[in-house]
């Protein structure tokens, strides 16, 4: 099991979040990423400044994306969610 730290974006300053995962393949961790992409996208979406900016929702979310880096577990358990915590085996 490897964990990374996920920053999303969207094309907005101000607009990203952290999200901190653990997957089993490089696979997996962009599947989950995408989605994390996705749903922050959706979460900051708005008409009027889409209209501002002069662009569609498609321009918008083709904008949107994510980053990633590998970090330690101990990492990962100070920052996930309480019941996302690997427990020592």
């Amino acid at each position: 099991m490897k964990y990374y730290r996920v920053t999303v974006y969207t094309p907005f300053c101000g607009e990203e979040a952290d999200h901190y995962i653990k997957a089993e393949s490089q696979g997996k961790l962009e599947d989950i990423a995408a989605d994390l992409a996705y749903e922050n996208g959706l979460e900051w979406c708005d008409e009027q400044a889409l209209e501002e900016q002069d662009m569609t929702e498609d321009e918008y979310f083709a904008d949107c994306g994510y980053g990633y880096e590998e970090i330690s577990r101990e990492e990962y358990n100070k920052n996930c969610d309480p019941w996302d915590r690997e427990e020592d085996q």
